[in-house]
């Protein structure tokens, strides 16, 4: 029988006397607490970021392929563990065991990738010499010392092991602070690496809300990545910039979908329907807005219809969930995705199937009659609200994709 993760992570912690201030872990479908973490202070961010420069010096020494031997043996304890690790992101976010098991499937392929990848992509390489005749110039990559890595709630896995494990495949130690939202799956990843003694001091989990993460930057780590909002990001760009401090950041969008006369129409309405819904529109390239040119509108609408009235949601702690869709995770999130359609809805859209939303569970909802004066069609919904615009052909469709401040 293989060992179960220990998520209780407060065993590890001295507590001051005075209490000190938790996360809770809760299921957002059925409203469970199951569990909660200490939110580090400020003491315990200086300490971190100290014992992770010192780490730092011993682990960039490394060879590029005993850091990826060790992370192969990360690799093989995620693989034991694949049933605790579904059932724990299913739990924290509510989402089908089936979509826990992809963002585990993802993550560990793209590390199969990288591990195999990385010596190549790290060796120096030779540049131009230019008008220099007499002189030999190349390219030697070097690490940028302590990484914090800041992820999201949508994916607690997928969206925060591959930059874990990308940080320290190129020598880098790491600072990760999962979402407030979903602690108990940053529990999980820091119970994953205590199963890996070698690998265990080159990478430190803190834990709390955006003050949290504001103290990380002002702790000055050498290198931030950044998954969210656009919002977040911009605040965090600025922090970064007074201390120099550069940021990879992976931010929102509005992502849009075109249908031209010319299509399967069966098949882009199924496939625009999955992109609006899948994770219950939780994605940072979800299909959030459609274009279809007028003369295939109404069957385009005849198909979408049909197969949004077949979506099923629910939540089940079984491996096999008979549901496609869970529930919204984040209470913030929900207001904003209720917020967008009651700003269609007043502006004249029409409701052909869906909400509004009943508990933490927003139905997938398809609108019609829906134009760029409302916020579904600007601003980031990331919910399951599909809005359908009617355009007169390619190149209007073309014109209103692009018009809008997120990139395509």
């Amino acid at each position: 029988m293989k060992p179960t993760l220990q998520l209780d992570r407060s065993s590890t912690l001295t507590l001051p006397s005075t209490p000190q201030p938790t996360l809770p872990f809760k299921n957002p479908a059925t409203g469970e607490i199951f569990g909660e973490v200490p939110i580090a202070s400020p003491a315990e961010i200086q300490a971190a970021m100290a014992e992770m420069r010192i780490a730092f010096k011993t682990w960039q020494k490394k060879p590029v392929r005993e850091r990826a031997r060790l992370l192969g043996q990360l690799q093989r304890v995620v693989i034991d563990h694949l049933d605790d690790i579904t059932a724990t992101i299913a739990r924290d976010t509510g989402k089908p065991r089936q979509d826990a098991l992809s963002e585990v499937f993802m993550s560990m392929d793209l590390l199969s990738l990288y591990r195999r990848k990385a010596a190549g992509w790290l060796k120096p390489r030779p540049i131009s010499r230019g008008v220099y005749l007499f002189k030999q110039f190349q390219v030697v990559p070097q690490p940028y010392g302590v990484v914090l890595v800041i992820a999201p709630w949508n994916y607690p896995f997928y969206l925060a092991f591959p930059p874990i494990f990308s940080a320290l495949l190129a020598g880098n130690t790491v600072i990760f602070k999962p979402s407030e939202v979903t602690a108990a799956s940053g529990v999980l990843i820091d119970a994953l690496f205590d199963q890996v003694p070698e690998l265990r001091p080159y990478v430190h989990v803190l834990y709390g809300d955006g003050a949290t993460g504001a103290e990380l930057i002002q702790a000055r780590p050498d290198h931030i990545f950044f998954t969210g909002s656009a919002e977040t990001g911009s605040i965090i760009q600025k922090s970064a910039a007074g201390a120099l401090i550069p940021v990879a950041s992976e931010l929102g969008g509005k992502d849009a979908a075109i249908v031209l006369e010319d299509a399967n129409l069966r098949e882009a309405a199924r496939w625009c329907v999955w992109g609006a819904c899948y994770n219950t529109g939780q994605v940072c390239i979800s299909i959030e807005r459609v274009y279809v040119v007028e003369s295939v509108y109404d069957e385009f609408l005849r198909y979408a219809l049909g197969f949004i009235q077949d979506i099923k949601q629910g939540y089940s702690p079984e491996q096999e969930s008979p549901y496609d869709m869970g529930p919204i995770t984040d209470p913030a999130q929900l207001a904003v995705i209720e917020t967008h359609l009651a700003d269609a809805l007043a502006k004249g859209a029409h409701v052909l199937a869906g909400g509004p939303a009943q508990g933490m569970y927003f139905p997938a909802t398809l609108l019609t009659n829906v134009d760029h004066t409302m916020l579904v069609m600007r601003e980031e919904t990331f919910g399951p609200l599909m809005p359908v615009m009617k355009v007169k052909d390619e190149a209007e469709a073309i014109r209103l994709a692009n018009d809008n401040r997120f990139g395509l």
